[in-house]
């Protein structure tokens, strides 16, 4: 993957975090855990550039479009960047597993999804691995609730695949300026 041709000030940050690449035996790993095949241009951003943290730069802003009845709602969201396969991992058995919830919660978000970062908060950046939308990104503002419920049934459509939200990802301004269009 050629970061500098998709969002050339997200390949500086990577160039300066070269230690954040993930290990092929890591990825394999987070496949078999999770049970489904991720994304060729995910899998090669994880090889190639890997958890990078963008929480103390100006990059980190997206366009997220979500549903309310009828009407769509768009928006900025944020996150600090981009998780390693390891918390990954955990973050996906703890969102999926019923046995880690109480009060009888189940399945807190879609189990073809995985939260691949976060926000300072509790908005979750998402990457769809089903097959009809496999490298779409969502953003889920997190609700302790079993998925699907009216309590947790909203998600925010970010791209259409990883590579078209690497290109999207920028500063608050530039997606202040893009929502004003």
């Amino acid at each position: 993957m050629d970061l500098a041709s998709i969002n050339p000030r997200l390949a500086a940050v990577a160039a300066a975090q070269p230690n954040a690449r993930q290990a092929a035996d890591a990825i394999a790993t987070l496949e078999a855990q999770i049970g489904l095949p991720l994304p060729a241009e995910y899998t090669d951003f994880l090889k190639d550039y890997g958890a990078l943290k963008i929480q103390n730069t100006d990059l980190g802003w997206f366009v997220v479009t979500f549903l309310a009845g009828d009407q769509k709602v768009v928006q900025p969201g944020y996150f600090g960047g981009f998780s390693n396969t390891e918390r990954i991992a955990d973050r996906y058995k703890k969102f999926i597993d019923p046995s880690k919830h109480e009060d009888g919660v189940g399945t807190l978000i879609p189990q073809t999804m995985i939260p691949i970062g976060v926000n300072a908060g509790t908005d979750y950046v998402l990457l769809d691995l089903s097959a009809d939308r496999s490298g779409w990104v969502w953003q889920w503002p997190e609700q302790y609730a079993t998925w699907g419920t009216e309590e947790n049934n909203r998600m925010g459509l970010i791209a259409r695949s990883f590579t078209e939200f690497l290109a999207g990802i920028g500063t608050e301004d530039e997606v202040e300026a893009a929502l004003r269009r």
